[in-house]
């Protein structure tokens, strides 16, 4: 309120001067946390580093000039509502948080699950996605000279992770996920190996390679272990047609299975872009040898493990609790989610023409090369509950059946959930068991139904 002379009362200013300071204690803190972190942050946040202090200048002039007396007060009150606003969304999001993971959330970093199974003795390393490193907008590990890797005087793009090690993968909710690598580094036991002996190789992205559940739980380890014990698990976090085609190339053709299943999921034709470092595997005669290279692999990786580790350790503080909440850390995820799905929704239906082109190149020079040692290459088409807006299911499938592969169309199994959140751990996230289990019971399901 003001008075008769139009100003206002002391205590408004001296609310306003409280506010204001508080709020540059808040971008102060901020600035440091993006300041000890520049090195690993993205681009949009490093323009912030620069902006937060020249706000934080014209904040202090604000504050110390008497002629913006007037506008100082009023600011504050915007700024106290609107931080008071986020603060109260903020604070709601951690109990469901705690409530929703029915106390079985392990809130160690990456890091900490790192010391912890090394103090263990168990030679542990951090999952490095091979998609991440292969993007050419997104890997940063270029700037730092280590990839593409070199080997033996060549560079090599891998497509695996490092062999024979215990590999910690990710955590949407709950426990982390962590599994014991193969002898090429993908998400199997040891011992599946022998080519010409081989019954199912199984391609994909994350939810094939099993991300985020316990071993066992992921959809290829329960096809293996009630279906065919002489099924690999090849799928990797990110890959899209053409790093399929890759470990297809470098991997599958040496075993030559029985039968391959291309899995499908409803983002897959959205990193066709990406994956431009992989054209190569467009000609059919292209290969690294990756199969015979393991162990220069695994010491090439060494470089990459280095690099992501210290880059983690600049993360190390997002794992404190007080400073996730001070920083709104749960209002971003949400902001981040809903801004990817308006993006993602805007994209419907916008695939290039070149993306389904390079679908349809390497689903036929896959096929082709599968029954030419007399194996049965199947499509399989995984719908997304949480992506349905990126269906392309129609468009796909026509491929499909243009190119006569045979398809398992898992559509129908997932259409009888009422409520996604029974087979995921959150909006967003990969399946949990439930998930992964109505996966492998349709596929399973469809094989026997083939023979």
């Amino acid at each position: 309120m003001r008075d008769s002379q139009g100003h206002f009362p002391k205590a408004a200013e001296r609310f306003a001067d409280a506010v204001i300071l508080l709020f540059i204690l808040l971008l102060s803190v901020v600035f440091l946390y993006l300041a000890i972190r520049y090195p690993v942050i993205k681009p949009l946040s490093r323009k912030i580093v620069f902006i937060i202090p020249v706000l934080i200048a014209g904040l202090l002039i604000i504050q110390r000039t008497p002629r913006f007396k007037n506008f100082k007060i009023n600011s504050s009150l915007v700024i106290a509502s609107v931080l008071l606003t986020l603060y109260i969304f903020e604070f709601l999001q951690w109990p469901w948080d705690r409530i929703s993971t029915r106390d079985n959330v392990d809130f160690r970093s990456d890091l900490q699950v790192l010391h912890d199974l090394t103090q263990e003795g168990k030679r542990a390393v951090l999952f490095v996605p091979t998609a991440t490193l292969i993007y050419t907008e997104s890997a940063r590990t270029k700037n730092a000279n280590i990839f593409p890797f070199r080997v033996d005087k060549k560079e090599r793009i891998p497509l695996s992770g490092v062999s024979q090690r215990t590999t910690i993968l990710c955590k949407e909710r709950g426990p982390w996920s962590i599994y014991e690598s193969d002898e090429h580094g993908f998400n199997n036991p040891k011992g599946l190996y022998h080519p010409g002996d081989v019954n199912i190789a199984i391609l994909g992205d994350s939810f094939t390679h099993g991300y985020c559940v316990d071993p066992g739980k992921d959809f290829p380890s329960q096809i293996r272990n009630t279906y065919d014990q002489k099924t690999i698990n090849f799928g990797m976090g990110g890959a899209g047609p053409l790093m399929r085609l890759a470990i297809f190339r470098e991997y599958v053709e040496v075993l030559k299975p029985k039968i391959v299943l291309w899995v499908y999921t409803e983002n897959t034709l959205r990193r066709v872009e990406q994956e431009e470092l992989l054209r190569s595997y467009l000609d059919p005669t292209f290969t690294q040898n990756l199969y015979f290279a393991q162990s220069e692999i695994d010491k090439a990786y060494e470089g990459i493990n280095s690099f992501v580790k210290d880059a983690r350790q600049s993360d190390h503080m997002i794992y404190q609790r007080w400073l996730q909440l001070l920083l709104l850390r749960k209002t971003q995820e949400r902001l981040v989610e809903g801004i990817a799905e308006l993006k993602n929704w805007k994209q419907k239906g916008q695939i290039l023409r070149e993306d389904y082109k390079a679908l349809r190149q390497a689903l036929t020079i896959e096929r082709d090369k599968t029954t030419s040692w007399g194996g049965d290459f199947i499509f399989v088409y995984l719908p997304v509950p949480f992506m349905s807006y990126l269906s392309d299911h129609d468009a796909v499938m026509a491929i499909v059946r243009d190119l006569s592969i045979p398809a398992i169309d898992l559509s129908e199994s997932f259409r009888k959930i009422k409520n996604p959140l029974e087979i995921y751990p959150k909006k967003g996230a990969h399946f949990n068991e439930r998930g992964y289990k109505i996966v492998a019971d349709g596929i399973i399901d469809a094989l026997r139904k083939r023979n």
